[in-house]
């Protein structure tokens, strides 16, 4: 058997990737609650308070698609996450997703290989063999099926990849830790279906794919020092 894997112990920065998340049967790690010198984590500020989420959801969508109706967008994102407008602050487990007392194992679904046996399959079982004890959660790289780019250039993120298993194999692991998936919606295959509707006219693929002619800079504000894209429809 050879594995290869990466740590990353969590703190008040999050990941912006999307999260495929289930809660962990246990805590597999000490409490420090009571810890003096734990630092405090940003859902225990005051400041996290619905109206606070709201402005700032209606300023991001604000710059990022000024052709649309941003107070839609912010109700939109709300109804997603299921807060209210009774809510007065935003539900303490919609925050405690992890935090400083996290350790993730990052890794692909095949880092850890056995002969005859599905990646997935053989990492639930090494995970909860060997590793209980040592991280609360699995941060799995992508694990669609791709065309390119170490599986980021993803075709397909309806389907786990065969050689995998199938997401069965994903719950299975869940039920010993709590499991992020990297999703990277904003990073697709020329495969993938979103792209080809893309080539052809065809929503919903042409409204998500952005273009830019050669020579042409189109403005926008941040740090970034690239020409910004238009739209491609």
């Amino acid at each position: 058997m050879t594995c290869g894997m990466s740590l990353t112990r969590t703190g008040q920065s999050l990941y912006a990737d999307g999260l495929y998340a289930s809660p962990c049967k246990k805590p597999l790690m000490p409490d420090t609650a009571s810890n003096p010198a734990t630092p405090q984590l940003p859902h225990q500020a005051p400041l996290h308070t619905l109206h606070k989420l709201k402005q700032l959801l209606h300023s991001y969508f604000l710059k990022l698609y000024p052709e649309q109706n941003a107070e839609k967008l912010v109700q939109d994102t709300l109804d997603i996450l299921e807060l209210t407008p009774e809510s007065k602050a935003i539900p303490t487990e919609t925050l405690k997703k992890w935090n400083q007392k996290d350790v993730y194992l990052i890794t692909y679904g095949d880092s850890i290989y056995s002969p005859g046996e599905k990646g997935l399959t053989t990492l639930a079982r090494f995970f909860r063999q060997h590793l209980t004890h040592h991280f609360t959660a699995v941060h799995i790289l992508p694990f669609h099926p791709f065309s390119s780019d170490d599986g980021f250039a993803v075709s397909d993120f309806s389907r786990v990849r065969e050689e995998l298993g199938d997401w069965h194999d994903i719950t299975t692991l869940a039920q010993d830790a709590r499991v992020m998936g990297d999703l990277v919606i904003n990073h697709i295959s020329s495969e993938h279906a979103w792209f080809q509707q893309f080539l052809n006219h065809e929503k919903p693929g042409c409204q998500f794919i952005k273009t830019l002619e050669p020579g042409e800079r189109h403005h926008c504000s941040g740090a970034s020092a690239q020409p910004c894209v238009k739209p491609g429809f």
